[in-house]
């Protein structure tokens, strides 16, 4: 019960921080449905949600150059065997996420004015009905949620591994997926308020 109420702010937190990449994630999709996902000039459209791919693709390149680059850098530094703490590389993820969410409210700004100012490129539209910004746009913010994901995600993991004892340690594993359970219904929750 100790380790339970010991770890609760933690996973509180990273509840939080669910809400915020799940949101992104979804409105990341509907950003592409409304920009220019084609292809170079050929007809072919990428699907809006494949674009997630920039994310997956910045987490898998980002940990082994933090493992094999950066942590032996820190260790020097800080004279620690990770060379930052778990919880330091939790707040470095979520400083990530908030940057994030700026690149994509600049990001969706602009797609928003190049809609309302400029025709839609290709098939006969009306002004305004899709955005003429190529949708490859949202990679930069794809991108940092990826990078954000590869500190705080990885940090909560290890973070309810080691505030357990070896006995329980599939218990507090399992704190992670429970918060993004929850998370998944807050954001739907919120989503349902915002079309209200």
């Amino acid at each position: 019960m100790k380790c339970i109420i010991r770890v609760v702010p933690i996973w509180i937190a990273g509840i939080i921080y669910s809400i915020v990449l799940n949101l992104m994630q979804t409105y990341g999709v509907f950003q592409a449905i409304q920009a220019d996902r084609r292809l170079g000039n050929t007809r072919f459209k990428i699907p809006a949600a494949s674009y997630t791919i920039f994310q997956m693709l910045s987490l898998t390149a980002w940990i082994p150059i933090y493992d094999r680059i950066i942590v032996p850098y820190l260790r020097k530094i800080t004279k620690k065997e990770a060379g930052i703490t778990v919880l330091q590389k939790m707040g470095v993820g979520m400083v990530i996420a908030v940057a994030t969410m700026v690149v994509s409210a600049l990001v969706e700004n602009w797609r928003r004015t190049v809609a309302l100012t400029k025709p839609t490129i290709g098939v006969v539209a009306q002004k305004g009905d899709i955005s003429s910004l190529s949708a490859f746009w949202l990679a930069p913010q794809m991108a940092l949620a990826g990078l954000s994901e590869a500190f705080t995600v990885i940090a909560e993991v290890e973070f309810f591994y080691k505030q357990f004892p070896e006995s329980m340690r599939s218990f507090g594993g399992s704190f992670l997926f429970c918060g993004v359970a929850i998370c998944s219904y807050f954001s739907s929750f919120m989503i349902s308020i915002v079309h209200k």
